[in-house]
């Protein structure tokens, strides 16, 4: 198709899904309420991604009653970091390079199911569980209608079979130090190259100290004092299992239910690779 015709589509396509979605929303609310089409959307993904690899997104979408549909359109939020590649079905597709909120539209709605499919790239640097968020839009009658919000997770590919564990206590005291035990395992280490590990600490509270016996220690870890994200990697592999330890110091004003997310990367062939984000909950101590 030619340059204009191409321009001229897509701005087609942003017009009706102006008219479709709230302004200024990234992501449309869910408005289930109203389907009178009965529009039902799935997601259809692998079981694993590679990071800085192409990943194939099957996308289904059914309906109980369409003759009286006159368009309809999908809204994709991709993963951060993530790329649009290319789509197969749709006639309106986003740009190659497109990241965020992607849009696939229909002006003459075809044959239900629909099915159609697109490839997204997630970054070299990629680790730990992506999601995928859409929803889908049409027009029957006066009225637009959205149906969603549609989630699904993939995780990264973990050859090796790399697992993380993190032990601590299920409460912490305001003001007081908070200790954290790490453990990582591999059931199939061979060929891992470098390994590291990523953490996301309760906002206020800082890095102590870092220790671990028999070589587990991490050899590059934060400087005392870091808050927010923590990262530790290892220059020479150390022998499996790896078993390290961080305190952490507690701000004398902190209250509630805090978390601790963390996953673990490594490098093995062509790599990074990584495990699925772990999520710790702790309570604050009763006085």
């Amino acid at each position: 198709m030619p340059a204009g015709g191409t321009n001229r589509l897509m701005a087609v396509l942003l017009g009706f899904l102006a008219a479709l979605l709230p302004q200024g929303c990234p992501l449309p609310p869910i408005s289930n309420a109203e389907n009178p089409a009965g529009i039902a959307m799935q997601r259809i993904l692998p079981s694993a991604y590679y990071p800085g690899d192409d990943l194939l997104v099957t996308i289904r979408i059914t309906a109980e009653d369409p003759k009286k549909i006159s368009a309809i359109g999908v809204t994709e939020m991709l993963p951060v970091g993530w790329v649009f590649v290319s789509a197969e079905g749709p006639p309106l597709s986003p740009p190659a390079g497109a990241a965020g909120t992607i849009d696939f539209a229909w002006i003459a709605p075809p044959s239900f199911p629909i099915e159609f499919r697109y490839r997204a790239r997630s970054p070299r640097e990629a680790a730990g569980s992506a999601t995928f968020r859409g929803s889908v839009q049409y027009r029957e009658g006066a009225g637009p209608h959205t149906i969603g919000d549609v989630i699904s997770t993939v995780s990264p590919a973990n050859p090796a079979g790399v697992s993380l564990e993190r032990a601590h206590s299920t409460a912490y005291s305001p003001g007081g130090v908070f200790t954290v035990d790490i453990g990582i395992d591999a059931d199939d280490p061979a060929g891992i190259s470098a390994i590291g590990l990523s953490e996301t600490i309760p906002e206020g509270w800082s890095l102590r100290a870092v220790s671990g016996g028999g070589g587990s220690a991490p050899e590059v870890f934060p400087a005392p004092g870091q808050q927010g994200a923590i990262d530790f990697a290892w220059i020479d592999l150390p022998a499996f299992p790896v078993h390290f330890r961080y305190t952490l110091d507690v701000p004398e004003d902190a209250a509630g239910p805090v978390s601790i997310s963390g996953y673990a990367a490594y490098r093995q062939n062509s790599g990074p690779l990584g495990t699925e984000l772990l999520v710790s909950e702790i309570e604050a101590s009763r006085r």
